[in-house]
């Protein structure tokens, strides 16, 4: 009997912990430093030092909502057709999103690029996967429309959880004209689930109700209410989104179920051949960039 018992109390305690572990990496991920990820883009060619130098920009902050300052450039066109926002993913900062400047500017666009609160520069101490980063995405839509004017085409692109969060915040914003969503995740918890599975050879059925409760605590979000494919279909603004055909991080399906839920006004969907997690672009840039201009055409942008 008091092994049975041991065993028991070794077992909660087991989950007990995982759970609390797997809650402090998902809200505390591992950033990386705000040099080095320019060091890396450098390295692997997405980002070019003497382009980056010579062109046009502003370094910029704005103010949070939630009481930090929002870090990021802005980078002007003469006769600008409208203005896009760049918005990376988990771990790195605003220097993951120079690959996606020439697209949009090369099209008439200012690019306005930043780091999401708890990367780079910008404040905040936790992350929220797009609970409260839309709020701070909404606040950087609040400065261009300040910085151009209420009448202007506003887009935003975003990439992995930058792209979630482009398109939780579409769902809360009605002044943007287009949103690009290159590699978002549907759901949240589907997407944790996956990971334990994958990565960690582990069961999400106990350890994530779990994890989520840490989270609550610790995050003050739930993160079963990160689920952009359930907000989709009241997002009336057009939606082009990407994935990378061969993503093993966060799979293809995730593009494919919230392409299906956009019940309302334009929607695309392309599959970017032999691409893996967020390398779309990287890998084909001559295609990424006809798709890009294709997609803008097609919603009368230019």
């Amino acid at each position: 009997m008091n092994y049975l018992f041991a065993s028991i109390l070794a077992i909660i305690l087991f989950f007990l912990l995982a759970s609390y572990y797997f809650a402090r990496v998902i809200i505390y991920p591992r950033v990386r430093p705000y040099e080095e990820v320019y060091s890396l883009k450098v390295e692997d060619g997405t980002l070019d030092p003497e382009e980056w130098s010579n062109w046009d920009k502003e370094e910029i902050w704005v103010d949070s909502d939630f009481g930090y300052s929002l870090h990021g450039y802005w980078l002007p066109v003469e006769n600008p057709v409208g203005t896009v926002i760049l918005v990376h993913g988990i771990t790195v900062n605003h220097f993951a999103s120079v690959k996606y400047v020439q697209p949009f500017r090369k099209r008439g666009f200012n690019v306005l690029m930043y780091d999401h609160r708890n990367h780079g520069k910008s404040g905040g101490k936790v992350t929220t996967f797009g609970e409260f980063e839309k709020y701070d995405l909404k606040s950087i839509v609040d400065w261009v429309v300040e910085k151009v004017g209420d009448d202007s085409i506003i887009g935003t692109h975003g990439e992995s959880m930058g792209a979630a969060t482009c398109l939780q915040h579409a769902a809360i914003d009605q002044r943007l004209s287009f949103v690009v969503s290159d590699c978002a995740y549907a759901d949240l918890m589907d997407l944790f689930s996956f990971r334990l599975k994958n990565d960690f050879k582990l069961s999400g059925t106990i350890i994530l109700p779990i994890a989520s409760i840490y989270i609550r605590f610790l995050a003050k979000f739930w993160p079963q209410e990160i689920n952009p494919v359930e907000m989709i279909p009241a997002v009336e603004t057009p939606i082009f989104f990407i994935h990378g055909a061969e993503d093993d991080y966060i799979p293809p399906v995730h593009a494919q179920q919230m392409y299906e839920a956009k019940a309302r006004g334009f929607r695309k969907l392309w599959f970017a051949p032999n691409a893996e997690h967020a390398m779309s672009q990287p890998i084909n840039p001559e295609v990424y960039d006809v798709k890009i201009g294709e997609f803008l055409k097609e919603i009368d942008i230019i």
